[in-house]
């Protein structure tokens, strides 16, 4: 019985030691074929009264000259209370968006009631990765349909 828990005790090392360097092949490989996750920012200007005038998205680590999706996510108070706008950019030989809307539209659903811009999303359209940055609502709301 010793010698057969000392048998199984070898395997099952041998068998954590292959997994950990595949672990750590495929972590390198993944960074190196990527350069990391895709990563935005969002520069929003609010006017006097708190309302969304523009909104300014830069972001890197996208697939180079790869399409991007961006999503601008409002939540409201209606009875169909999220809504969103998107729009396809492309990212620059480097893998960096910049997207800017003055103003961003409203959602043309007259359901939403009254809501405010809360979240941004870029997707990587190769890969699927995203990145994503909030937006912080201001004192009145954004859009009321």
């Amino acid at each position: 019985m010793t010698g057969s828990t000392k048998q199984g005790s070898r395997l099952t090392k041998a068998l954590r030691a292959s997994a950990v360097a595949l672990l750590v092949l495929a972590a390198g490989c993944g960074q190196e074929a990527t350069g990391g996750d895709p990563k935005i920012s969002v520069d929003d200007d609010r006017g006097a009264g708190g309302a969304l005038e523009g909104v300014t998205v830069k972001g890197s680590n996208f697939t180079p000259n790869g399409e991007v999706l961006v999503t601008v996510l409002l939540v409201g108070n209606g009875p169909n209370p999220s809504q969103y706008i998107e729009e396809t950019v492309q990212a620059d030989g480097d893998g960096k968006i910049q997207y800017e809307r003055r103003p961003l539209p409203c959602p043309q659903a007259t359901d939403y009631g009254a809501g405010s811009w809360t979240w941004v999303t870029a997707r990587d359209m190769a890969s699927g990765i995203s990145g994503s940055d909030p937006l912080t609502p201001g004192s009145t709301p954004d859009c009321t349909s």
